[in-house]
């Protein structure tokens, strides 16, 4: 039972994030709201109506704007926000009156909606719409029509329409279905205050570039969200979210299936906001989702680049509600030092029907110096008890607890720990290889994060338990609803700098509904046309045949199932295996990286790719990182014809990269990319004294320079053949074929097209 109230703790985490933004999830999937352009007109002005007591409240640019959010065909927004709510019809009846003659210039004023705490456990929204004097009369005209209730309020007539109260006053229309914040927003009026006199807010907004749709949460306020909409034993949890940041600002940008804010926030707390943390924050390539199994419900990680700043700041955050024990704190630090970690991270694993928190340490070096100690008489990487117990949670914070009685694992350049049978099972047998990172690869969800450059980053994958994406709230079935129709669910929010090294957010949330949910073997997915067809890249599994540079006989590398890499004679007799830790992307060159006639093995796993020599030992400056995963790769190309070779990796943005012998750039290369899945590598050949790329995909044939860039832009009508022969011809030309089998010539220097005549 502990083990499950443990892992079930953790759970909590995914749900902070969840209600961390309450608002947001009135936004998702917004239908059709949001831009990534400036829009003439967008202003605050419709604030100056808002109560000081706003939880969070939006801004849109006008009642069209809001109208298309509700009634869109896709309209979760009006179901989240609104559900049976009559302010909904209000709105519509104030759009379709809107488009009177009398009314035009009404289309370009600015509306906002804002959350208010009206009673014992429940928010209440106010719609504003900003109104000429003229406009003001001439719709409460039309909203009269056939309605007799009217009641007076500070000397401001108050209207009954379908259950939600409406005035005028200040310029403004206001609207609510609660009579309290109606009359809040009238005194604020006559008084002359707004939610635009708190400082903070103010500060923010002389910031912020207004966009069509844009929100703003009120983190002092959240206690009240949380009231609201969380069901009791969440409660606790508002304290974290009030202190995560003053006020947010996000604009919001919604197209089909997904939602994207982008944002930033004003930390007036100084280091008791918790997001200062992040400022200034190193960032570094996120990974660890590479070695997370596929089903993995959430994970947090964060960039231990400069872990001295990080802890520092951390520190500072936990002093100022003293809650920090600085002697442990300080055997804590000492520990992760010795480490020498690039990142760390929370993950969520489900295992025997609860969801474990495995933590995972990213560092700079396999620990191949602990070998002995981790091995069972049948080569397997086992568990071993983990006595630092606590540490993690004094550097990182509650969410990186360990669970009860864990254990260690040491696999390569991670150090994993969790629940022993989680590790054993899940990691050292590994029985499943399909990993997290590929299962969001094969989603459109894939290129909305950049692991590249996020301080922190939580990834939430409801596909596989979308009852816990709404379990945090006390009236989910609007959100019920909403989740069934989606098989496939994934969020995420980001913290990185901008680019004065302040931290901004990041944050999107994808639902689709797909035939078949991703599965192991297949390539990440691209939304240009063309890509769904013939999707898959083949991973060559091995064994891989090498050549032994003393005798000349055939040998093997082969990975066994717990991933490490045996060398095997012709007669596949075991010489000797090394550990390794992820699956290989296809490819083993033999290479002389010395030029002294003896051989190494170059091989790639995750983003990394890794060189050993015939005795199993690994060869410096190797392994070396790239900033993109790998997918298919390495293959090597004596590109000069010096003896030298270059490195020719395939990653998984559907990317050719190529780099020198030392996995450097390679100079002067252009990165190729095409909108459909490329699934092999180029040819490299000559024709008429230089050297040319020829690269087939199953939509066409393309050439390329040496440097990576096209010959010539062939238009749809002579995309070439797949399986189009490329034959020299005098001088620069070659002899290609196109899709409609027409025969023509192509200029390899100047990119002249011809049609080849015999």
């Amino acid at each position: 039972m502990k083990k499950i109230l443990s892992a079930y703790k953790i759970l909590i985490w995914s749900s902070v994030i969840a209600i961390i933004l309450i608002p947001l999830i009135f936004l998702v999937l917004v239908p059709g709201s949001g831009s990534s352009n400036n829009k003439p007109g967008v202003s605050s002005e419709t604030a100056l109506a808002i109560p000081t007591d706003a939880s969070a409240f939006f801004l849109f640019k006008d009642i069209e704007t809001v109208s298309n959010s509700i009634n869109s065909a896709n309209d979760l927004f009006g179901r989240i926000i609104f559900g049976n709510s009559p302010l909904k019809q209000l709105i519509d009846k104030l759009y379709s009156v809107s488009g009177a003659e009398t009314l035009k210039d009404v289309i370009d004023h600015g509306c906002a909606l804002s959350y208010h705490y009206s009673s014992k456990d429940e928010v209440s929204p106010l719609f504003i719409m900003k109104l000429k004097e003229g406009e003001l009369a001439y719709i409460l005209g039309s909203l009269k029509d056939g309605n007799s209730q009217t009641r007076q309020y500070n000397g401001i007539s108050v209207y009954k329409w379908n259950n939600v109260e409406y005035a005028a006053s200040g310029g403004f229309i206001l609207a609510s279905p609660s009579p309290l914040i109606l009359e809040s927003s009238i005194r604020h009026i006559l008084s002359g205050s707004s939610i635009l006199d708190n400082a903070d807010l103010a500060d923010l907004l002389a910031k912020t570039v207004l966009r069509e749709t844009m929100v703003f949460i009120n983190h002092a306020q959240c206690g009240k969200l949380f009231s609201a909409y969380s069901n009791r034993r969440f409660l606790k949890y508002s304290d974290f979210i009030s202190r995560f940041t003053s006020w947010s600002a996000l604009e919001i940008y919604s197209q089909e299936n997904k939602i994207i804010l982008r944002g930033g926030f004003l930390n007036s707390k100084g280091p008791a906001n918790y997001s200062e943390i992040f400022r200034g924050s190193n960032t570094v390539n996120s990974i660890i989702a590479s070695v997370v199994p596929h089903n993995t419900y959430s994970l947090l990680t964060i960039s231990v680049q400069d872990i001295q700043s990080f802890l520092k700041k951390f520190n500072e955050y936990g002093n100022f509600f003293r809650r920090s024990d600085q002697e442990i704190a300080s055997k804590a630090a000492k520990w992760f030092a010795t480490l020498d970690a690039k990142e760390v991270g929370a993950a969520l694993i489900p295992y025997g029907s609860v969801n474990w928190n495995t933590i995972i340490i990213r560092t700079d070096r396999p620990f191949f110096g602990f070998i002995k100690r981790w091995l069972s008489k049948d080569d397997e990487i086992i568990p071993l008890p983990f006595y630092e117990s606590g540490y993690l949670k004094y550097l990182f914070g509650d969410m990186f607890h360990e669970e009860e009685n864990s254990h260690i694992l040491r696999n390569g350049e991670y150090i994993i720990i969790g629940n022993n049978e989680v590790l054993t099972e899940v990691f050292a047998k590994k029985r499943g290889k399909f990993s997290f990172d590929e299962y969001i690869s094969q989603t459109k969800a894939h290129n909305l994060l950049d692991r590249s450059s996020g301080a922190m980053t939580l990834i939430v994958n409801g596909s596989e338990q979308p009852d816990s994406l709404v379990k945090f709230f006390k009236k989910d079935a609007n959100l019920k609803e909403i989740t069934k129709s989606f098989n496939l669910m994934l969020g995420a929010i980001q913290l990185k700098p901008d680019k004065q090294g302040n931290p901004a957010y990041e944050i999107f949330f994808y639902g689709d509904s797909l035939k078949d949910l991703p599965q192991p073997g297949k390539a990440s997915v691209e939304s240009p046309a063309g890509w769904e067809r013939d999707t898959i890249v083949k991973i060559p599994a091995g064994p891989f045949e090498l050549i032994n540079f003393s005798s000349g006989e055939k040998e093997f590398l082969e990975q066994l199932p717990n991933y490490w890499l045996r060398l095997s004679d012709k007669g596949m007799n075991g010489i000797w295996a090394v550990p390794f830790q992820v699956p290989l992307r296809g490819y083993v060159q033999q290479v002389d990286y010395y030029r002294n006639g003896k051989l190494q093995m170059l091989f790639a796993g995750g983003n990394r790719v890794f060189m050993l020599d015939r005795n199993g030992r690994f060869v410096s400056p190797y392994p070396i990182s790239t900033d993109s995963l790998i997918l298919l790769g390495p293959k090597v190309y004596n590109v000069k014809k010096d003896g030298d070779f270059a490195i020719m990796l395939l990653h998984t943005d559907n990317t050719l990269r190529l780099y020198d012998k030392n996995c450097k750039p390679y100079p002067i290369w252009s990165d190729i990319r095409l909108p459909e899945t490329i699934r092999e590598f180029p040819e490299l050949k000559d024709f008429g004294g230089n050297r040319y790329w020829i690269l087939r995909t199953s939509l066409r044939t393309m050439i390329y320079t040496v440097n990576g860039i096209p010959v010539t832009d062939i238009k749809e009508k002579n995309r070439l053949k797949p399986d189009s022969p490329v034959i020299p011809l005098p001088g620069s030309d070659v002899l290609v074929q196109t899709l409609q089998g027409r025969n023509i010539s192509i200029n390899l220097e100047t990119g002249e097209i011809k049609r080849y005549k015999h």
